[in-house]
């Protein structure tokens, strides 16, 4: 989805990371808007009594 994103290593013992340019908003949206689709839904929790 980001061909020409750079990869940097984001801080001290990271491994390289794709850096997607945040000034750019449509392709920033894009990008977020496509994960979400691909997020499993969220497993309901179970409230514990006491």
């Amino acid at each position: 989805m980001l061909p020409d994103a750079p990869e940097e290593i984001p801080y001290d013992g990271a491994k390289k990371m794709i850096m997607p340019d945040l000034d750019d908003r449509e392709s920033l949206c894009a990008v977020i808007e496509a994960m979400e689709k691909e997020l499993p839904e969220p497993k309901t929790k179970i409230k514990k009594i006491k």
